[in-house]
């Protein structure tokens, strides 16, 4: 490990002896690759269980809406089978009414559509047909693009959609993005992004996964969740979110399931997407054309609205905070009762403000003020982010406690 990231190590390391969580893995890395990878832990607070490693799987949550959901629709509007004006209602059936005829596949992507953030229809909803009825008939919240409200709802339909367009399960469309590998023993199994090579496992680097529904035998490699009373068991390589599991482990809100490689290496996708100098992006730099991806992650134009397509942009009140920049990506995974959380990097392309200022920082906990072009975008059913707070300063990772703002560490990227 690094000098420059020693510190950073040993708050990481004292957070798990006082048991604020049992496990972590982290990733920081630039554009170009990784800088520092590392695992903490073990999986359970049990003395017997299994030590945390660079290729632990983590329930990745609403991190699926960009990873999957979002990569998915950039290649059917690529291929021209669907488009960003297509109306919902030419898409899906149920979806009638004064009030909602107009929404677009655009809408749903910007959270404006009109549907409520959350719903627990798995208590008396089951699978796509009445998942889909539900959602579609369900009274809007607001009128469609005056407002955005991050909603899984409209995440699922987003997925419907894509399995009616490509007429393949929501999973299987994912899979198709990676390659399958077998051991000749056929246990041990990796999934590395077929869309970038880089930093594999042929390479010596830790495991670059993203999958649905992990198989029996990669279980444990999985981070547990929590013990869900609903299912009445410890959740360990099925999906947390209750709806998504209801829908079978998949769907286009929540189930998707990686490591902090995976995430970096999706991170380091987008980027250079985004950078490229080419008109299109190239095999091992994603697979849509880079006006496509530009357009996903420009600002949407709902008013007070954050949001991009699938992303979230610079407002002090985004996931974002205020600030965020093209340059680096952290990713951070841990288990806690009740929650996971994650940090993954979010691009855009500085403006001339942006690129005047001398500092670069990004916050990785609840905040509404500082920061610098550069980013970090917390998915997590709690504000809680290692009970510390990660900022980068320029070419440094800095580590707070965010209940004294005290800082613990000041690496060098």
């Amino acid at each position: 490990m690094s000098a420059d990231f020693a510190e950073a190590n040993r708050v990481i390391e004292r957070a798990i002896r006082s048991r604020a969580f049992p496990a972590v893995t982290i990733e920081v890395g630039r554009r170009d690759g990784p800088l520092w990878n590392a695992a903490f832990g073990r999986l359970t607070y049990a003395s017997d269980a299994h030590p945390t490693k660079p290729d632990t799987l983590f329930d990745l949550a609403s991190l699926t809406k960009v990873i999957a959901t979002a990569t998915l629709l950039m290649r059917a509007i690529d291929a021209g089978t669907l488009d960003l004006a297509d109306r919902v209602a030419d898409r899906l059936p149920a979806w009638r009414g004064a009030d909602r005829e107009h929404v677009t596949i655009a809408d749903l992507l910007e959270h404006a559509s009109g549907l409520t953030a959350y719903l627990p229809f798995f208590r008396d909803h089951h699978g796509r047909v009445e998942f889909e009825r539900a959602i579609c008939t369900l009274p809007l919240e607001y009128a469609p693009r005056t407002l955005s409200i991050y909603s899984d709802l409209g995440f699922m339909l987003l997925a419907f959609i894509l399995e009616d367009v490509n007429r393949i399960p929501f999973a299987n469309q994912f899979d198709a993005l990676f390659r399958l590998k077998a051991e000749a023993t056929g246990v041990q199994r990796e999934r590395s992004l077929r869309l970038l090579d880089r930093h594999s496992l042929d390479e010596g680097g830790p495991a670059e996964d993203l999958l649905f529904n992990p198989p029996r035998e990669l279980r444990d490699r999985c981070a547990p969740t929590e013990l869900d009373l609903w299912r009445g068991r410890l959740l360990q390589g099925e999906v947390h979110d209750e709806n998504a599991w209801e829908l079978g482990g998949a769907a286009g809100h929540a189930g998707l399931f990686g490591t902090a490689a995976g995430v970096g290496a999706f991170a380091r996708l987008i980027l250079d997407g985004l950078l490229s100098e080419a008109a299109n992006s190239q095999p091992g730099a994603g697979s849509w054309k880079r006006e496509t991806l530009a357009r996903f992650v420009r600002k949407s134009a709902v008013p007070g609205s954050s949001r991009a397509l699938a992303w979230d942009t610079m407002l002090p009140t985004s996931s974002c905070g205020t600030r965020h920049g093209i340059y680096r990506y952290v990713a951070v995974d841990r288990p806690r009762a009740g929650s996971v959380c994650r940090f993954s990097y979010q691009p855009r392309a500085p403006d001339a403000r942006q690129q005047s200022d001398p500092e670069r920082q990004a916050s990785g906990a609840r905040r509404g003020g500082r920061g610098a072009p550069g980013e970090l975008t917390v998915y997590s059913s709690q504000f809680a982010v290692l009970g510390l707070q990660f900022r980068v300063c320029g070419s440094r990772l800095a580590v707070q406690k965010p209940s004294t703002r005290k800082r613990f560490t000041n690496c060098k990227l």
